[in-house]
């Protein structure tokens, strides 16, 4: 058995940084211990605002009194309807601090959605931000019995103390869809919140103290508990963009060492740093930690080059974020790393199974697809992936996403598009299979990389793709999973809230 613990140590600039880290029981004692050590630290910032641990504290302190005043008290769920700002960050500790769950909403969700969600979730409070006024009032005439709550009623003039709750009490509900299937509300415990804030916490280099920039919504776990959670743990300041659209003019103020993003995200910014160089993202950049998707190696390797260094993780909303991560993203970009501590991890018919406290509690409200996910305390991702010999993670794809032949014959369509992916003039590609005249075909989807165009001023994208998919990609794979066709699309693909391909095809 691998020695996981001394393995993320050799990589922390400081071993000794691995004892100070905590890992707390409930989310309670995760803020009652950021205000003592870090209570004069700035916690959190944006162009309006910048407070510090301790001003943090007295306002979930004041906004518990007033969910108290309303009745809210253990077990009822709250709604929280906000983009990245400082009044959900204050409704998130102060809701899980009381006992309660927060139902985490994605705020662009359509009325009749968020009005089902209401029930589906069993709401008893929302509260909500300014910026959706006119839904809300709209929403309250079709659920009469819903109390809700804006974003400038939310601290009361007293304060209250949180209750104590265990490790197992159940804190958020955070919206899934995954790339397939029907929406649910992954529910997530205390403790798992706190095992992925830790998990969280184990990076290559500094560990305390850093200055971060929230990019990916609160709504996704990778933003909840990576991006906002750690933070916590670590004394980090956390800059919070309130339009992602137009965030670079605001890294002068947020001045970040790291910035968690997504493959697509990640993307871009090696597409502004080509064009305008790397100080666009203020002095200290030199880091980025990138999931929600897989991470191409091209994509890894392209941004070393420009002196950033990506370090890619693995996980998933039913994991509470993180399985795994790679600090040695440089000398095995395509690995998704090692498993962190307390985690136990077997591959069984290809899948990967992990066991440990950062498995969700299930779905909330939904046992039939709880119970195909979870079996004897082992959560069945659905990931198809093997270990190498020296216990490097590597994901191959989704279980669901395998494309069967009429022969019976198999293969992952992930792993086709990787090799695609690596070519500098493709943003992404899906491949699936067709029927023509009962004839398998095997489909490539592209959308093309027009920056990368642009800056390497190629003249023909379309046939030089097309080149390099039939030579260099097809001879890399076996004949029954080799490329028949390539489709150029004009618009990007259909997204998931993780910015994963929605896959209409498989």
């Amino acid at each position: 058995m691998m020695d996981t613990v001394n393995y993320w140590k050799s990589f922390m600039s400081d071993p000794n940084d691995y004892e100070r880290l905590k890992l707390y029981p409930n989310i309670n004692a995760l803020l009652e211990d950021a205000n003592i050590k870090y209570s004069s630290l700035v916690a959190l910032r944006s162009k309006e605002l910048s407070k510090t641990y301790h001003e943090f504290y007295l306002d979930v302190s004041r906004c518990r009194k007033t969910l108290i005043d309303l009745g809210i008290k253990m077990g009822d769920h709250v709604g929280l309807l906000f983009k990245n700002e400082y009044d959900f960050v204050v409704s998130f500790f102060a809701v899980t601090t009381l006992g309660a769950v927060a139902s985490i909403l994605p705020i662009n969700l359509p009325k009749e959605a968020l009005l089902g969600l209401t029930y589906k979730f069993s709401l008893k409070l929302l509260i909500y931000s300014l910026e959706i006024q006119d839904e809300i009032l709209s929403l309250k005439e079709s659920k009469s019995d819903l109390l809700i709550l804006d974003a400038d009623s939310l601290l009361s003039c007293e304060m209250a103390k949180g209750i104590e709750v265990s490790g197992d009490t159940p804190a958020c509900i955070v919206f899934t869809g995954g790339t397939t299937g029907a929406p649910k509300g992954a529910l997530l415990s205390h403790k798992n919140l706190t095992r992925g804030a830790f998990n969280g916490c184990l990076v290559v280099g500094q560990v305390f103290h850093l200055s971060m920039v929230s990019l990916i919504p609160f709504t996704h776990v990778f933003g909840l508990v990576k991006n906002l959670l750690s933070c916590f743990v670590c004394g980090n300041s956390l800059y919070m963009v309130g339009e992602p659209s137009g965030f670079v003019k605001e890294m002068s103020m947020a001045q970040p060492d790291v910035m968690v993003l997504t493959p697509a995200l990640c993307q871009l910014v090696l597409d502004l740093v080509k064009r305008f160089g790397k100080s666009i993202f203020g002095k200290k950049f030199t880091t980025i930690i990138a999931g929600g998707a897989a991470v191409s190696s091209q994509l890894t390797l392209a941004l070393a080059k420009e002196g950033i260094i990506a370090y890619q993780g693995y996980g998933s909303t039913e994991s509470t974020n993180l399985i795994s991560g790679n600090p040695e993203s440089l000398s095995i970009p395509n690995s998704v790393g090692h498993i962190y501590p307390d985690e136990e991890i077997k591959i069984v018919d290809g899948e990967i199974l992990v066991k440990g406290d950062n498995v969700f509690l299930g779905y909330y409200g939904d046992k039939e697809n709880t119970d195909k996910v979870l079996k004897d305390g082992w959560l069945y991702t659905g990931d198809l992936g093997y270990f190498d010999e020296f216990n490097h993670l590597f994901v191959t794809g989704r279980k669901g996403n395998l494309i069967i032949l009429d022969s019976g014959l198999k293969f992952s369509p992930e792993e086709i598009e990787s090799l695609v992916n690596t070519s500098p003039l493709v943003s992404d590609s899906l491949v699936y299979l067709s029927k023509v005249n009962n004839q398998n075909e095997i489909i490539c989807e592209i959308f093309l990389n027009n920056a990368a165009i642009s800056l390497m001023n190629v003249t023909d994208p379309k046939e030089e793709v097309k080149r390099f998919i039939f030579s260099d990609v097809n001879s890399k794979v076996v004949n029954f999973a080799q490329i028949n066709k390539v489709i150029f699309r004009e618009k990007d693909f259909k997204r998931s809230p993780a910015m994963k391909i929605i896959r209409e095809h498989n």
